[in-house]
């Protein structure tokens, strides 16, 4: 990621220098766009909080990652803390805002004090910051309609501060040199999945998929082969191995029906299952809504569950045109951005894969033999050696057998929790994960080497 050259107070003494409105006019001059599902210009938000009445407002850094995995904003504390706390009380100067709010991650001991050791040094390099308060929540900031504390409020990403002090400390020109006119500047991505050295790097707006993901993780795992890309996160978008040379910038994610979002980019593999990963992506969504409008709280709600139902043997006829009616009503009239994106990942999937929905909802497959509830586990007559450490760890007591017995796997009782696989496969490797089709194996426990196919 590029190293921050400016000294700490460098872009917040030049915005005093020109003037709060004039500083928000840099911002719109850079064409900044927030790093978060929506992209809107920065520079036009500020001025728009800027113009709200009362006495009191705010401006809200939200640092905590809330996808699986995805590290980026504990990146920024940890190596850009200076120039984000600086972003900041920039927007905060430049606004007219009387307090900075920092929600860091709950889990996180060692953010908060990054966060005091960072505005501690930018008030000793520019005194004049000491009217504006500091305050750090741990965890999440939770989305509302009448903005936090109900006083004016603006929420701006950890990346998107960081640009901020960027634009202000080298000029807006200088700024737009990189990236493309329409999405200037870099991004954070984090490469993840089928890689070869997962990942987060900073790299221009513009590039393609294809070259993210072999600059960042040098390429898809050897012996794996793409089956899908998934860009943003849980309200990105997904991708065939086919289309790599998408440009990842905001308006063509955007135009592909996502969004670039938190920057990760997912490489499933062929063991992978898209059903499956869309599920999860879902169960994280539904929590990071203001709740405001039925829509965006009950649409997402049925949208998790239609999906959850597809994993596990629950799905309609009706299923697949429920996904893009509520889809496409969320999208046209959620109250907040949040509500309006929290569909795209599972549109994208359902547009790109239907073969998997189909396989899912209609035929009660799963290729990849991810999805537990078209599963089954056999033990293999011909390769058990009766050894019995599969019927230890079972925690339904579903595997019949003694000691030098074939070991039989009742299907009734198994909960397909995979146990017996795992202890198996370092030993004689007996046990298999299956799908339709399954394999012959003695109705009850015999002898070993006893079994005659």
């Amino acid at each position: 990621m590029e190293t921050r050259a400016d000294q700490v107070g460098e872009a917040l003494r030049r915005a005093m220098s020109i003037g709060g409105d004039e500083a928000i006019q840099e911002l719109v001059r850079a064409w900044l766009r927030d790093r978060d599902y929506e992209n809107l210009s920065t520079g036009e938000r500020l001025a728009a909080h800027a113009r709200t009445t009362g006495e009191s407002r705010r401006v809200v850094c939200d640092c905590v990652d809330i996808e699986p995995g995805v590290r980026i904003a504990r990146l920024l504390l940890d190596s850009q803390a200076d120039a984000v706390v600086e972003g900041a009380y920039l927007a905060a100067f430049a606004t007219g805002s009387q307090r900075t709010v920092f929600h860091v991650a709950e889990s996180d001991t060692e953010a908060a004090g990054t966060v005091v050791a960072a505005t501690r040094a930018l008030r000793q390099a520019v005194s004049e910051v000491d009217g504006i308060d500091l305050q750090i929540v741990r965890g999440p900031f939770r989305r509302n309609m009448k903005g936090y504390e109900d006083v004016p409020t603006v929420v701006l990403t950890a990346e998107t501060l960081l640009n901020v002090s960027r634009v202000l400390a080298g000029g807006a020109e200088a700024y737009r040199r990189t990236g493309v006119p329409q999405s200037p500047g870099a991004k954070l991505f984090q490469v993840l999945g089928e890689v070869r050295r997962p990942g987060i790097a900073e790299l221009p707006l513009g590039i393609t998929l294809r070259e993210a993901i072999e600059q960042v993780g040098g390429g898809v795992a050897d012996g794996q082969t793409a089956l899908a890309i998934m860009v943003g996160g849980a309200r990105g978008v997904c991708y065939r191995p086919d289309e790599l040379d998408q440009p990842l910038d905001f308006d063509q994610v955007k135009q592909a029906g996502g969004a670039i979002g938190s920057g990760a980019i997912i490489v499933l593999g062929d063991k992978d299952c898209v059903v499956d990963r869309v599920r999860r992506c879902m169960e994280v969504s539904c929590y990071d809504l203001c709740g405001t409008c039925a829509l965006g709280r009950e649409g997402s709600y049925q949208l998790r569950e239609v999906v959850a139902d597809a994993t596990n043997g629950r799905s309609k006829g009706t299923d697949v045109e429920l996904i893009r009616e509520i889809g496409r009503a969320m999208r046209a009239g959620a109250a907040c951005a949040f509500g309006r994106t929290a569909p795209n990942l599972l549109l994208s999937a359902l547009e790109k894969f239907p073969e998997e929905y189909e396989a899912h909802m209609k035929r009660r497959l799963c290729r990849a033999l991810v999805c537990r509830q078209y599963v089954t586990f056999h033990i293999l007559p011909d390769r058990c050696d009766g050894c019995g450490a599969c019927v230890d760890v079972c925690p339904e007591e579903a595997i019949e057998g003694g000691r030098g017995k074939i070991h039989v796997v009742d299907q009734d009782a198994c909960d397909r929790c995979g146990k017996c696989l795992d202890v198996c496969s370092g030993r004689c490797q007996a046990v298999v994960r299956t799908g339709a089709i399954k394999p012959h194996t003695p109705k009850r426990p015999i002898p070993v080497g006893s079994w005659k196919q």
